[in-house]
């Protein structure tokens, strides 16, 4: 009979490496009062618990502040809403 070598993983379907992202809602960001925002603000402010894993911003709520946002990720509807109430969209 044989058997399975040890240390055998399973991959997932996307792929060998799972990406991993810090999720950030819209209304989440309606606290802060700057108007450039990136992950060193969102991290003293105590949203985001590491500043070195990536950030990936949703589009949950209403949004009407003009911010110019530099992160990993935006969703579509997140883009639409920023740029709706006249902000910037900056992928890093």
């Amino acid at each position: 009979r044989r058997l399975p070598k040890r240390g055998m993983k399973i991959f997932s379907k996307v792929g060998r490496k799972k990406h991993v992202y810090q999720i950030v809602n819209l209304d989440d960001l309606l606290k802060l009062k700057a108007q450039k925002i990136n992950s060193e603000i969102l991290f003293k402010q105590g949203i985001i618990k590491k500043k070195d894993i990536p950030i990936k911003i949703l589009g949950r709520g209403e949004f009407d502040k003009k911010m110019e946002m530099s992160f990993n990720m935006f969703s579509k509807s997140a883009i639409e809403k920023i740029e709706k109430a006249g902000g910037k969209v900056i992928f890093i």
